[in-house]
C-alpha cells in the first residue's frame, strides 16, 4: 500500500488570490474516483491499494480510525493499486467493485 498523508495545521483562506505561476496541488479527483469527506479540507489522505494485499487490509482499521477520529476535517481518496505481478486476482477484483459500485 502506498500512502499519501497531509495532517497540519488549518490553513487560513488567503485574502487575496495566489501570485502568478504558483500551482495549487491537484488530486485529479473526477466523478469516478472514490472519495469521501469534503474536497475544501486540509487533512488529505490519498490510499493507493490493492485488494489481495495482506498489508493492505491491515491497513484498514487505521484508516477507518483515522477517520472516526478527523470525521469531516478528513478528505480520503481511494485509488487501485492493483500488483498483477504477484496478486493475479488483483485487476479483476478491482474491476468487479468498480462495476458493483457504479451498477449500484
Amino acid at each position: 500500500m502506498i500512502v499519501q498523508f497531509s495532517v497540519s495545521p488549518p490553513l487560513e483562506k488567503p485574502s487575496s488570490p495566489p501570485p502568478p505561476g504558483l500551482v495549487q496541488p491537484s488530486l485529479g479527483v473526477g466523478p469516478g474516483h472514490w472519495v469521501k469527506g469534503s474536497r475544501d479540507e486540509t487533512e488529505i489522505l490519498v490510499e493507493y491499494s490493492d485488494f489481495q494485499c495482506p498489508a493492505c487490509r491491515a491497513y484498514d482499521p487505521l484508516v477507518k480510525q483515522l477517520y472516526t477520529k478527523l470525521g469531516d476535517q478528513l478528505f480520503i481518496v481511494y485509488r487501485h493499486y492493483s500488483l498483477t505481478n504477484i496478486h493475479v486476482h488483483a485487476q479483476l477484483a478491482a474491476q468487479v467493485q468498480s462495476f458493483y459500485r457504479l451498477t449500484s
